[in-house]
């Protein structure tokens, strides 16, 4: 048979026919009344080298500039965020814990979205409506203002007074009132390492600002801030962030036919991802 011949149109059998349309709008709708608010971030390769001159001749090695400003010489960067809904599950309702994942599903979450937000692998995805416990072991920057491994964001609870909460006071908003949380626990080491005995608390000894760092201006006037360069510890709430690890329905296109007629079309349905803590690193890694 020549190849030709199969680069015709595809005929269907006399019995074929489209499956019914399940109602896409329905689906769609799902997404919205149990989403999360999630900014999605794509990632790229980044296009710089690193480059140097050999015998006079520039050459390039292949590898990344480590001192890319977009990259920082990891040859990959986070681009164009955006605000999506999606629904975020947890990854181990279905818990084949020594198929495809092995123990690593643990930390793993479920993203479903929108046909028309397509997500590919290590896309970065925040649900900014959510807050999560993060740990921070770093030292202290030059200046009065350190950077955290991801921004402190504020946790606002709300309390009664004693045990007098019931379902009822809360129906009616019978609260005592509420109080934030951003960092929940610090301490800190002298320049000798060693711990330094008194534990350093948010709006004494140090503030969070509106870019959710730590200004330790208040503890420099006190002397209860670390010095530059000595090392700290704090628990901080901010919100959960993942990266794009498997993609099982990274699309969902199918021929459909209406269930009151209108002929036959391609429709796109909801797409799924599985996604990883990214401070916890890849499964495996």
């Amino acid at each position: 048979m020549a190849w030709s011949e199969f680069e015709s149109p595809l005929v269907p059998p006399v019995a074929f026919r489209s499956p019914v349309d399940p109602r896409y709008d329905l689906l769609r709708a799902q997404v919205f009344e149990k989403r999360s608010v999630v900014r999605w971030e794509m990632v790229s390769q980044c296009a710089c080298s690193n480059k140097a001159a050999l015998d006079g001749v520039d050459t390039e090695s292949g590898e990344y500039d480590p001192d890319c400003v977009q990259c920082k010489g990891r040859g990959l960067f986070h681009h164009t965020p955006r605000i999506i809904p999606a629904m975020v599950t947890d990854a181990t309702t279905k818990p084949e814990w020594f198929a495809h994942y092995g123990l690593a599903m643990r930390g793993m979450a479920r993203f479903t979205m929108l046909p028309e937000h397509l997500p590919g692998p290590l896309d970065r995805l925040t649900v900014v409506d959510s807050t999560i416990r993060m740990p921070h072991r770093g030292v202290r920057a030059p200046g009065a203002v350190t950077a955290l491994t991801y921004p402190v964001v504020k946790r606002l609870i709300e309390h009664a007074l004693g045990n007098s909460w019931t379902y009822g006071d809360y129906d009616q908003k019978k609260v005592a009132g509420t109080i934030e949380l951003g960092v929940l626990y610090c301490r800190r080491a002298d320049a000798a390492g060693r711990i330094v005995a008194n534990e350093l608390v948010e709006g004494v000894d140090f503030v969070i600002n509106t870019k959710g760092e730590i200004d330790w201006t208040l503890g420099d006037a006190l002397g209860t801030a670390p010095a530059v360069g000595a090392r700290f510890v704090c628990e901080f709430t901010t919100h959960p962030v993942y990266m794009v690890q498997t993609i099982p329905h990274t699309f969902r296109d199918r021929y459909t036919s209406p269930a009151d007629g209108g002929g036959e079309r391609r429709s796109q349905s909801n797409v799924h991802v599985d996604a990883y803590l990214e401070f916890w690193g890849p499964p495996g890694g």
